[in-house]
């Protein structure tokens, strides 16, 4: 891979099939600050331990407070002498004050890491999601097992937005393994994790300058390699390669049982030596190709992955390169892999960033994990002590909680805005009583009692007036009515209309009805009952009785001769 392939010569490489991720970098993740304020970040290395030790401010930001580095005892990690040197690091560089998140890192060669892609879905589905996808690629007993994920971006994937995400699994007994490891040395750990999840967290906290370049950080590690690429545009690349420095360790020891650490760190600088021309060194036959061997695994897997981000983004190129990971303790493998990608490869120093308050020191590089590990929250790194279904259970209260707050705000904005609304009807409407009181005023009414009894005594007989002629309106109204109810075949022979008499002490108006019905198709009965039908759904008229109903000879025939009662409403 030529320099010109980052920068220069943009769309050189192949087209690699597959998805496109275009990515919002992480602007859906709030990072959760209110459940500590000092963090510490705790890393094992093969000869000594780091602590870290960050603080965030009110705006979010994190400073690098202080750290320390021991060299490590000879004995055992299992030891007593072990735990005692923990506890006894531990206590002489923390504080009492404050509460405190502490994070470290297990090894990765027990854990299965996965990239998967979800359906972008809301966050409380996010869980489910990511669990059912990993299940359909690989099997496993969740009661033996620990699984978390985090959640790298937004991809696109055809015309369809989904989330990739990083999952990983690790078994139970190795997580309870470390967890007593530090429970021994009086450390409750806030969070467990690997180092090739939490490489990412100065980049993703913005604590490397990058300013309005593409960015990629680079980490290799014992057991693990991952590179994630952050470019100028938000768009966001990772990748996760099961490939580390402990393979030519690994390697080197199978083939050759007398090499030690030591020996095979010293034959790592013969290799780069040789590498660059030195024809003079001797070494065992065989090392030398066994390191290149082991190297070269390394180099083609993060080279492969450096041309599909750039296949895949033509317009992108890369800027600048982080590294960091067991790597640093090789500065000879870095030149190699910086000659390889055509690159400038930089170690990532936590002392030299502004964010630190410490002075810089040579063993910058060698801090990278546990500054990482320091500003680590549940939101942003993978933690195997939590229970992945619960990941985002505070984030998405914390949504609801401010989306009450929100809509109570709202509700009191409306109701302040009503209360003034009206308050200003009010005043309004007092002001036109006024006006209109005023105006009543000017005038002047001439009124008097005889005037005023004589208008009355002529509305009283205007009414009477009015109610006489409505009674005698009465008695038409209701034989026109009647007789528009009377069916076919039905002949009345007297309606009488009997109304409200004090003498004859009639108390309601009252119409009486008779006639014949000389029906031959049909029964006297349906007749009859049809007539009453009609005059019950009249408004004016109700209560209809039948007081006589009899068969009588008429001419040559029979008919019944009735007679009803009815009252006027």
């Amino acid at each position: 891979m030529e320099r010109a392939l980052f920068r220069e010569e943009k769309g050189t490489a192949t087209q690699v099939a597959g998805f496109c991720p275009v990515v919002e970098f992480n602007k859906f993740l709030k990072v959760n600050l209110k459940s500590f304020q000092t963090g510490i970040g705790i890393s094992i290395h093969k000869k000594s331990v780091v602590l870290v030790k960050s603080e965030h401010s009110k705006t979010g930001l994190f400073t690098i407070k202080d750290y320390v580095r021991k060299d490590l005892p000879n004995c055992d990690i299992d030891s007593i002498t072990f735990c005692r040197f923990l506890k006894e690091t531990y206590n002489s560089f923390t504080s009492k004050s404050g509460s405190t998140s502490v994070w470290a890192t297990l090894p990765a060669d027990e854990a299965v890491v996965r990239q998967l892609l979800i359906p972008k879905v809301p966050f409380k589905e996010v869980s489910n999601a990511v669990y059912w996808s990993f299940r359909r690629e690989m099997n496993f007993d969740e009661k033996e097992c620990v699984f978390d994920f985090e959640i790298n971006g937004v991809v696109r994937e055809g015309k369809d937005e989904k989330f990739s995400v990083t999952a990983c699994l690790v078994p139970k007994s190795v997580v309870r393994k470390h967890v007593e490891l530090f429970a021994k040395a009086g450390i409750t750990l806030s969070g467990l994790t690997l180092s090739c999840l939490s490489f990412t967290n100065l980049l993703k906290r913005k604590m490397l300058d990058s300013g309005d370049k593409s960015i990629a950080s680079v980490f290799v590690g014992d057991d693990y390699s991952c590179i994630m690429i952050n470019s100028a545009n938000g768009e966001v690349f990772t990748r996760y390669i099961k490939v580390g420095i402990s393979n030519i360790y690994e390697e080197l020891k199978t083939k050759f049982h007398f090499l030690s650490d030591d020996e095979i760190h010293e034959y790592i600088t013969v290799f780069t030596k040789a590498h660059s021309g030195d024809s003079t060194l001797k070494v065992e036959d065989g090392v030398l190709d066994s390191i290149k061997h082991s190297w070269n695994r390394i180099l083609e897997r993060i080279i492969s992955s450096f041309e599909y981000y750039l296949a895949t983004f033509k317009e992108n190129g890369i800027d600048k390169v982080f590294i960091s990971g067991e790597i640093v303790s090789h500065p000879e493998l870095i030149n190699i892999l910086a000659e390889k990608v055509g690159v400038d490869l930089k170690p990532i120093n936590p002392l030299e960033l502004g964010s630190c308050k410490i002075s810089n020191g040579e063993n910058g590089p060698m801090l990278t994990e546990a500054v990482n590990l320091s500003v680590s929250d549940n939101s942003l790194t993978t933690n195997l002590l939590c229970v992945y279904s619960d990941k985002y259970k505070d984030l998405v209260g914390r949504k609801h909680v401010s989306s009450v707050v929100v809509a109570f705000t709202f509700m009191i904005i409306i109701c302040v805005s009503i209360s003034i609304w009206l308050q200003l009807t009010s005043m309004s409407k007092q002001t036109q009583i006024d006006t209109l009181k005023s105006v009543i005023s000017s005038y002047k009414v001439k009124l008097n009692r005889p005037v005023i009894l004589d208008m009355a005594t002529k509305v009283k007989e205007r009414q009477n007036n009015l109610k006489l002629y409505c009674d005698k309106m009465v008695p038409q109204a209701v034989l026109s009515h009647v007789c528009d109810s009377v069916p076919n075949g039905i002949s009345l022979i007297e309606v009488s209309v009997l109304l409200v008499d004090e003498i004859k002490k009639r108390t309601n108006n009252t119409v009486i009805v008779e006639g014949i019905i000389t029906e031959k198709n049909r029964s006297f009965d349906i007749v009859l009952g049809s007539l009453m039908m009609n005059l019950e759904r009249s408004n004016l008229l109700s209560d209809v009785r039948l007081t006589y109903s009899e068969i009588v000879p008429y001419g040559d025939q029979s008919v019944l001769a009735f007679k009803l009662k009815l009252s006027i409403n």
